[in-house]
């Protein structure tokens, strides 16, 4: 982070607004950017990645219940209006 630079909410911002504005790197990086060791990566401020992870796939099998649960009140809908036609 630089001190006195601009703040971004995230890494999508950032990369937003620099490919808006050229008002960001001026050479190419010559020191890595390493995480000290213990250091979690975050996905933004006080969300890690580990957290952000675990939010999508509870999020992804909550859909797959809603969807599963729908399918199974069509198909059972079908097949009530098909046996009333017989």
């Amino acid at each position: 982070m630089i001190p006195d630079g601009r703040n971004f909410a995230g890494p999508v911002e950032l990369i937003q607004h620099h490919s808006q504005y050229l008002d960001g790197f001026l050479t190419k990086p010559r020191f890595p950017c390493s995480r000290p060791n213990g250091t979690v990566p975050m996905a933004w401020p006080g969300v890690t990645m580990l957290e952000l992870e675990q939010i999508l796939l509870e999020e992804a099998e909550m859909t797959h219940n809603l969807i599963t649960v729908r399918t199974a009140k069509f198909i059972q809908k079908y097949i009530n209006s098909n046996l009333l036609f017989r």
